[in-house]
Order: structure tokens, then sequence, then C-alpha cells
């Protein structure tokens, strides 16, 4: 007994013992100290123990983590049983630099834990072991400029080299914020031979438009790519996996290019004018009539076509004045921007405007003057475009009809009324004018149940009148209420949609808290007036205001606020948050007062 406790006592020792040998432990490694963009880094954290919850890679700039697996194992070696669990990361540098791995703590049987830092290197893309031409793919990016203005479009190119079969690719092509991105359909495949070695490319393109100004660093472009290495030894014989998976020297790898730094200016102040179109690029207009003569009170249709070599979707309508010659109607413009790998984006706006004259005569219609920004000079430049004349017709207004006389009578188109023939006359004295019952003869009595008839009938047409006449009027009422309940909370709603125009002001868009001020506006005096106000315009604006009596000061300042808001909208250089929010401030102030001045 004495020696069976012994060996108890002995065991416990050993496992006692035991236990302190096998205490968790933490290891990381790198699988190298150093590589270029397109290599790939794999981080290996190794656990050794029990470990409390999942561990969490630590975020490092400039470097994206992808869990790569996790694989684990239990082994017994003399008698001891120890498990290890190994997760494994994939390091994506976005540049080249040094990089720092930071520690990982974790809690492993009961006690914490760290990892040692670690330290690599990345080098630029093809300037490691191998040149562009030594490697089975690589991939680069090109822009067409870098240095460019605020709303220019410029070409991004990325093109894929290979010399090896590709069996699969998830692309991984960002760009920076700040940038409308266009992308052009369809992919162009061609060879090229680079260093002497040739290769098949595939060239992807887009079309970047700034929004704001600034230095801004396009990333580098990555492809996760599977292709078949040439290098590696092929498997003989052939198996039945290979047939169904594929060949079993395939090689997988991140390639990437090298990032680029592209400089955006601001449209000059310097020289724009309060009506520039918002156009950048180089453009040219034409104007078209459907015809040359009409009379008073015809319509011709003015087409005017801007087009060239950017984008054409934002600009702003051009103003038409005719004075009190002729009436304008403005149809919603057309907008047709094509993307082209060789010269950008191609732009075409069409306006179509109906011109109906109001006196004769030859109608001189002028021209238009439309300022853009052309980028090749960088200058604003105005594009003039005549705008022809037209032949009109016909008198001015319909002639006032003569005074009528008391004998004979006259009418306004055809003149003194004839003399009634005499057979008319005697149809006259046969007609029955009102008698009293009893002075009508027997063939003159009227029968009293067609009386009671008529009567009822009568009577059954007038409350059927009356019915319609009630529920026309109730519906007239409940209309005319609608319309009031809409006035009465047309600045409410303006103001509504105002406050959302400033928190996207405090998301630093102002484009678009702009053009939610101009939606305000085209709203309320829509709510206000009972118009349709999602397609007012600048003039259409004014008129209203004239036509409810608003002052001159007052239109005039909604012309000022207006084109503030266009120049906020269309000219990006201009468009800070505070200038922002001064404008929404006075389309506050400027609803207010027209509230104030239209009130009951």
């Amino acid at each position: 007994m004495a020696r069976i406790g012994k060996l108890a006592g002995l065991s416990i020792l050993l496992l006692f013992y035991a236990g302190s040998i096998l205490a968790g432990t933490l290891t990381g490694e790198l699988d190298k100290p150093e590589g270029s963009l397109e290599d790939q880094f794999i981080y290996t954290l190794s656990v050794q123990g029990s470990a409390a919850g999942e561990p969490a890679f630590p975020e490092v700039p400039g470097l994206s983590v992808r869990q790569a697996g996790t694989s684990q194992s239990v082994s017994i070696i003399n008698g001891r049983m120890s498990r290890e669990v190994q997760y494994q990361y994939e390091l994506i540098p976005e540049k080249e630099g040094t990089y720092t791995i930071p520690s990982i703590v974790m809690t492993i049987d009961g006690k914490k834990e760290q990892t040692l830092p670690i330290e690599f290197t990345v080098k630029p893309a093809g300037t490691g072991s191998q040149a562009r031409a030594d490697r089975p793919i690589f991939i680069e990016r090109t822009l067409a400029k870098d240095k460019v203005y605020v709303g220019e479009a410029v070409l991004s190119s990325i093109r894929v080299h290979s010399r090896v079969r590709i069996l699969g690719a998830q692309p991984d092509f960002r760009y920076p914020d700040g940038f409308q991105v266009k992308k052009i359909d369809g992919e162009k495949n061609y060879s090229r031979v680079v260093d002497g070695q040739e290769f098949s490319v595939t060239e992807i393109n887009a079309i970047l438009i700034p929004s704001k100004e600034g230095k801004f660093e396009v990333p580098a472009a990555g492809l996760d790519v599977r292709f078949v290495d040439t290098s590696k030894p092929r498997r003989s014989p052939r198996s039945l996996l290979e047939d169904l998976w594929g060949p079993g020297n395939t090689t997988e790898k991140h390639v990437r290019s090298a990032p680029t730094v592209i400089e955006v200016m601001p449209l000059p102040v310097a020289g724009r004018r309060a009506d520039f179109s918002g156009l950048v690029g180089e453009f040219k207009g034409r104007a078209e009539l459907s015809q040359t003569a009409v009379q008073v009170g015809e319509t011709a249709t003015l087409t005017l076509t801007i087009e060239g070599q950017g984008v054409t979707s934002g600009m702003a309508e051009p103003a038409l004045d005719l004075g009190d010659r002729a009436k304008i109607y403005k149809d919603k413009p057309q907008s047709s921007d094509t993307l082209d790998a060789s010269h950008g984006v191609l732009g075409q706006r069409s306006f179509k405007i109906a011109i109906v004259p109001t006196v004769p005569g030859e109608l001189q219609l002028g021209s238009l003057k439309i300022q853009y920004f052309n980028t090749t000079i960088g200058q604003y430049q105005d594009m003039v475009i005549d705008l022809g004349s037209l032949q009109v017709s016909g008198s001015a207004a319909a002639g006032t009809p003569p005074a009528a006389d008391a004998t004979p009578e006259t009418h306004p188109k055809t003149g003194p009324a004839p003399t009634p023939p005499a057979e008319v006359r005697s149809l006259a004295s046969d007609l029955l004018e009102p008698h009293p019952v009893e002075r009508l003869t027997s063939r003159q009595t009227i029968q009293t149940r067609d009386q009671v008839a008529a009567g009822a009938l009568l009577l059954g047409s007038l409350g059927f009148l009356g019915w319609g006449g009630w529920a026309w009027w109730l519906r007239r009422q409940g209309g005319q209420r609608d319309q009031r309940k809409k006035a009465d909370r047309a600045l409410k709603m303006a103001s509504k949609q105002l406050h959302e125009a400033r928190m996207l002001l405090d998301q630093q868009d102002v484009q678009a808290a702009v053009g939610l001020a101009q939606s305000s506006i085209r709203q309320y005096m829509g709510d206000k007036f009972s118009i349709k106000g999602s397609s007012l315009t600048l003039r259409d604006l004014e008129q209203q205001l004239q036509q409810h009596g608003l002052s001159a000061p007052t239109i005039e300042e909604m012309r000022r606020v207006w084109q503030h808001l266009d120049q906020l909208r269309f000219a990006a250089s201009a468009a800070d948050q505070s200038r922002g929010r001064e404008a929404l401030q006075k389309v506050d102030q400027l609803l207010a007062e027209v509230e104030q001045r239209c009130a009951p």
C-alpha cells in the first residue's frame, strides 16, 4: 500500500510537471521579410493550448488582410497530448514601403500571451528578382493625363499582360474618392512585345471625372489569378483528378500595378461669368429652324445642339429672350454622352424651343453666347451660335368688331341681320303664345296626364342637374381645400428640403445640396401657386412672381440666387461648404419673403 501511494504521488507530480511543460504558447511568423507588390505575404499565427476566443489581426495602414485558412492538429508524444491551431492570413500591401505587424495578444490556458512584432519591406512591382519580361503575368494601369481640371474627363486604362494560360481571375480595380467612374463596355484583346517577349494583353478602360480639386492617389490595380505554371513539373502519368479539376502544375498569384497620382486643378475664377454653362472640354454648337416663314400664331421649332469632347449632361439651359414679339415654350433637354477609349467622353445635348410669333415682320432671333472652359488652352471661351430669323406674315391681332346699331341689328361676323321673309313672318303668327287653359280650343287643350308626365320629367331633370351640380361643387370645394392646404404647407415642405440640403453639406456633397435647394424653390412655387413646379425654369419663376404682384427687387433677387446656385452646382471649384451655406440661407430668406408678400 505504501508503494502504491508513492507511485500515485509520483504520477501526480509528473502530471503537474508535464502541465507546466505544456503551457500555452502563441507565435507568429511571416513567410518572407522582403518582396514586391506582386508577391504574396503569408502570416501564420500558431496557437498551442486552449485559447479564449478567436484571434483578431491588427489593422495596419496601407495593408489589406484576408484570412487564408485555418488548420488544427492534435498529437500524443510519450503519452502527452498537445493541440495546435494555425491561422493563416494573406497580406496585400497597397504600395511599396516598410510595414510592421504589431504584437497579437490572446489568452491561452488562462494566461495572456503575445507575439513579437514583425517588420517586412515591399518594393515596387517589377523591381524585385524578376523584370516584366521575365514574369509570366503582370498588370499596368495608366492615366491619359496626370493633371486635369475639375469636371474634365480622363481615360484610365488597365492592361493585363500574360504569356501563360489563365484558369481564373478575380479583379480588384479601385478608384479614388471624389471621382465619377464611367466604365467603357467591352475589353480590348491584342498582342504586345515587352523586352523581347510576346504577351497577350487584355485592356479594360474607364472614364474618370473628378468633382473636387486636390491631389489624389489612384490605388494599384490588383488581380487574383490562377494560371498554369510551366516552371513547375507536370504530373505524369495524367490522372483522373487532373481531367476533372485541371492541370496540377498551377499557381495562384496576386499581381498588382504601381499606384499613380493625379492632380485635379480648380476652374479659374478669373474670366468666369455668372452665366457659365458648366461645360468643361472642347465644344461647338449649331442651331436649326424647322421653318423660316410662318404666320402670326404659328409655331417654328428651334433646335439647339451642343456637342464636343466632354460631359454635357450637367449643362445649364441657355437663356433666349425675344421680348414681346414672340412666345417661347421649352421642351425637356436631351443628353447623350458616348464613352470612347480614343477620345474619352463624346457628349451631345440638344434643346428644342417652340417659338410662336405675335407680330408680323422679320423676327431676328439673334445669337446665343455660351461660355465653356476649354481644357486644351486652360481658358474660358464663348461659343457663339447664330439662331437665324423668321419671316412672319399676317396681322398682329383680330380687328375690333363694329358697334351694333338699334336698326337693323348687326352681328360681329355677318353684319346687319337680314329682314325675315314673308313666310317666316306668317309662320310666326301661327305660333301659340301662353294662354290660360280655358281660352284654348278643344284641339289645343293639353291633357292632365300629359301635364303630370311633363312635370315629372321636368322635376326629374332638374333634380338630376341639381345633384350633378352639387357633386361638382363638392369636388371643386375639395380640390380648392387641397390646393389651399398645399399652399399653406408650401414653406414648411421647402424648409424640410433645405434642412436635408444642409445635412448633405455636412457630408461635403455640395453639388447634391445645391440641387436639392433648387428643387425646394421649384416645389415651393408649384405648391404655393397650384402649378407644376418640377419643370419650372428661371424665366418661369420670374413670370410667376411677376403675375402674383411681387416687386422688381424680389424678382431680381430670385435671379441672383438662382444663378448663384447654378454656379455652385456646375462650377465645382466654387462648390465649397461656406458658399453653399450662404446660398441656402439666401434661399431661406427669399422664400420667407415670397411667403410674406403672398399671404392672404
